[in-house]
């Protein structure tokens, strides 16, 4: 990785359980840039939030205006806005999501 992204996820396999040290600044910007398709992100708050607050307050926006196709983290667990079903608890940090636009677009975490 030549330079490493605060603002996306990133995947590591493994073949034993490992602890992941990162070291650098902490880096955080509420604001993610979402390219047409699938997106690897990070999420970007340092607090864990419920994703019924994040749907309220943050996916709002994408939700109206069809753009927000589905929500997805790691453990498989979904949000996907056409049938109203959501069964992800909450926004870890620490931890990355896939999320596919049917455009380019802004998620804002502020």
């Amino acid at each position: 990785i030549p330079e490493w992204n605060s603002q996306k996820a990133y995947q590591v396999k493994v073949s034993e359980p490992v602890t992941l040290t990162i070291k650098g600044e902490e880096h955080t910007n509420p604001r993610i840039e979402l390219h047409q398709g699938w997106n690897y992100i990070a999420y970007p708050l340092t607090e864990e939030k419920e994703m019924n607050d994040i749907i309220e307050n943050v996916l709002t926006p994408l939700v109206e205006n069809n753009i927000l196709n589905i929500l997805k983290n790691g453990q498989g667990n979904f949000y996907l806005p056409r049938n109203n079903f959501n069964n992800i608890q909450r926004m870890i940090p620490g931890q990355g999501y896939m999320i596919k636009v049917s455009e380019d677009s802004v998620v804002d975490f502020s």
